[in-house]
């Protein structure tokens, strides 16, 4: 009669000697009850080899290296054709494959000094520099250099580190040219591929301020309308409201005045006549033509010479007053 008898294992009956063989023939199963614990990462084998997790994992990360065709024949992701795969592993193949080299670029870059500044203006001594890397990571350390593109892209810091801000020292820089002379920076690194890569510039522009204002004078319209270079003169003109902003082109003031108000303001000679105001659909005009209540809100403008400030001296001025008394509390845009 056939019969079927099931041994219980245990450490207390089972014992296989150090050095002996277990060999395993037929089916193997193991209950979903239980499971196989190695009391520490088994040695593997033979010809046919128990492939764990662990094995896996080593092996991906640190373990076996790439031993097949190599170099690459034909472009995947971010490996192209040519590149060595030998001695790789499979980890760093798939890094390559999935993340191509991530070039990195400026972001930003810049220094402490306002990006307008008065004519006159004298710059020197240390100043911040500050600036931004995207994929910085793959920026090569100290490879940082500020260069002054100004002076014939003469570098001014060299080989400092790539953490901002860094303070260097610049020459001694005057504004003392034309109406929109500029101080240009710019930085540079290398990427950890020691190639170089800049910024874009830095840019300080030199101007000279426009100013506005009003006069009160009641009375009948156009009547005791204040004239430039007689009864308002360069230092009026200084005295007046002082905006440092380029107004080659267009810009807004907000005159807040009353309807016993003359309103002026005056450009550097060097920019290009004022043409046309604007507050609304409405309310709007030409400027220029003759001196007179029943002109433009604005006549052609009045040059006068030899303004100066504490920054500069002799330059000559536009000045526009109205032809006119005018309550405005909008803003005008001038241009």
């Amino acid at each position: 009669m056939a019969y079927n008898t099931k041994i219980n294992l245990s450490n207390d009956k089972v014992c296989q000697n150090s050095g002996e063989l277990l060999t395993l023939s037929g089916n193997t199963v193991i209950a979903a009850v239980g499971d196989i614990r190695y009391a520490s990462e088994v040695t593997i084998s033979g010809d046919t080899q128990l492939v764990t997790k662990k094995y896996v994992d080593d092996r991906t990360t640190s373990g076996t290296t790439y031993d097949l065709t190599s170099p690459a024949t034909t472009d995947v992701g971010g490996i192209t054709a040519g590149t060595t795969l030998t001695d790789k592993t499979s980890n760093e193949i798939l890094e390559e494959i999935l993340t191509p080299y991530q070039t990195p670029a400026f972001s930003s870059f810049g220094n402490d000094v306002s990006s307008i500044v008065e004519m006159g203006t004298v710059l020197s001594g240390s100043k911040s520099f500050n600036w931004g890397f995207s994929n910085g990571t793959n920026v090569q350390a100290s490879t940082m250099c500020i260069i002054d593109v100004t002076d014939s892209s003469t570098l001014i810091a060299t080989n400092i580190s790539t953490t901002s801000p860094q303070s260097a020292t610049i020459a001694n820089k005057t504004f003392d040219g034309s109406c929109g002379q500029t101080q240009v920076w710019k930085g540079c690194a290398q990427n950890s591929c020691s190639t170089a890569f800049g910024s874009s510039n830095h840019t300080i522009t030199g101007l000279y301020p426009y100013y506005w204002g009003k006069c009160t004078c009641p009375g009948a319209v156009g009547e005791g309308r204040p004239e430039p270079n007689t009864d308002f003169g360069a230092a009026n003109i200084t005295g007046g409201t002082k905006i440092l902003a380029d107004s080659a082109g267009s810009f807004g003031i907000t005159f807040n005045s009353t309807d016993n108000d003359y309103l002026w303001f005056a450009v550097p000679a060097s920019v290009s006549n004022k043409t046309c105001w604007h507050v609304d659909a409405i309310n709007n005009g030409d400027i220029g033509g003759g001196v007179g209540a029943g002109g433009n809100l604005f006549p052609t403008a009045v040059v006068v010479n030899n303004v100066q400030n504490n920054c500069w001296s002799s330059v000559a001025y536009e000045v526009y007053v109205s032809n006119k008394q005018t309550e405005q509390t909008l803003s005008m845009a001038i241009s």
